[in-house]
C-alpha cells in the first residue's frame, strides 16, 4: 500500500491522461475537421461533452486511487483476475463498436458517417473506447478483489468514503447520458444493453467487495440520488444549449454534394445505404422523412 500523496498523484495523472486522449483528441478533431451537414457531432452529445470530458476522467482517477489505496493480496489469482477483467472490458467495448459497424440501419453521426463505415475519428474513438473500458474494468474489479480479500479497517472506511460515491455517480450518470443521446437499430440496442449492465455490475461488485449488502447501502443510496440530480441538471442544460444527440438527424439522412457530371442537377447521397439520389427523387425522400 502506497502513501496517500503518491496514490493521489497517480490518480490525477491517470485522469488527465484519459481526458487528454479522449476529449482532448476528439473535440479538436470535430472542431477543426470537415463536417457533413446535419450529421450530429461531438458537441451534440452529453455523453461526450460531459461524459468523456468530466465523468470519465474523474472515474478513472477515483478508481486508480481506490485500487492503489488497497494493499495487494499477494495471490497469484489477483494478477490473473486483473488481466482477465481488462481483456473482458476491452472485448465488450470492441463488441459494441462492431455492432455499430454491422448495423444495416445505424444512427449516423460524425464518427459513423454512413452504413458500415467509420470516419478517421470513428476509428480513433473505437480504439480509445476499447482501451478505456479495459482499463476501467481492470481497476474496478481489481479493487473489489483486493477489498474482499483484505477487509479490515480499510474495507469499512472505504464503504463510508466519498470516493465510493464518486465512482458510482460517475458510472451511473455516464450510462444515463449514453442512453439519453438516443440511437436506433441493432447498434442502439446493444449500446443501451451494455450501459444498463454496468449499473447492475457495480451494485454486484459492492456486495462482493464488502461481503454484505448493508455495508455499502448508504453509499449506493447517496450515489443514486446524486446521479439522478446530476442527470437532470445535465439534460436540462443540454436542452437549453440545443444538444439533441442522434435525434438531430434521421437514420436515412440525405446530404447534398456537388455533382461532377452536371452543373444543373444536384446529387444527394443516402449515407445509410451509400446510394445516390438525383434531384428528381429529393421531393419523394423529403416527403418520406416528414
Amino acid at each position: 500500500m502506497e502513501n496517500r500523496r503518491s496514490v493521489i498523484r497517480v490518480g490525477l495523472a491517470l485522469g488527465l491522461a484519459v481526458l487528454a486522449l479522449g476529449s482532448g483528441v476528439m473535440a479538436p478533431l470535430w472542431l477543426l475537421g470537415p463536417r457533413i451537414p446535419d450529421l450530429p457531432g461531438w458537441g451534440d452529445f452529453t455523453a461526450t461533452t460531459v461524459g468523456d470530458t468530466l465523468l470519465l476522467p474523474v472515474l478513472a482517477a477515483s478508481l486508480a486511487v481506490a485500487f492503489r489505496s488497497l494493499p495487494s493480496t499477494g495471490r497469484r489469482g489477483e494478477k490473473i483476475i486483473i488481466v482477465f477483467s481488462g481483456l473482458l472490458g476491452a472485448a465488450g467495448g470492441a463488441a459494441e463498436q462492431l455492432s455499430w459497424l454491422m448495423d444495416n440501419r445505424p444512427s449516423l453521426s460524425w464518427v459513423l458517417t454512413r452504413r458500415h463505415h467509420f470516419s478517421a475519428a470513428g476509428w480513433y474513438h473505437a480504439a480509445f473506447l476499447c482501451a478505456a473500458t479495459g482499463l476501467l474494468f481492470a481497476l474496478a474489479i481489481g479493487a473489489a478483489y483486493r477489498l474482499r480479500h483484505y477487509g479490515g479497517r480499510d474495507a469499512s472506511s472505504l464503504a463510508r468514503s466519498p470516493i465510493l460515491v464518486i465512482i458510482l455517480v460517475c458510472i451511473w450518470t455516464f450510462c444515463f447520458l449514453v442512453i439519453q443521446g438516443g440511437g436506433s437499430g441493432i447498434s442502439g440496442i446493444s449500446t443501451a444493453a451494455s450501459v444498463l449492465i454496468l449499473p447492475l455490475g457495480t451494485i454486484f461488485l459492492c456486495f462482493y467487495a464488502f461481503r454484505s449488502w448493508t455495508a455499502s447501502l448508504g453509499a449506493l443510496v447517496a450515489a443514486f440520488i446524486l446521479s439522478v440530480l446530476l442527470s437532470v441538471i445535465v439534460v436540462n442544460t443540454s436542452a437549453a444549449l440545443g444538444q439533441k444527440g442522434f435525434n438531430s438527424a434521421p437514420n436515412d439522412l440525405c446530404v447534398p454534394i456537388t455533382s461532377s457530371t452536371s452543373c444543373h442537377q444536384a446529387i444527394f447521397v443516402d449515407h445509410a445505404t451509400d446510394q445516390s439520389l438525383s434531384s428528381d427523387a429529393v421531393q419523394v425522400e423529403t416527403d418520406r422523412l416528414g
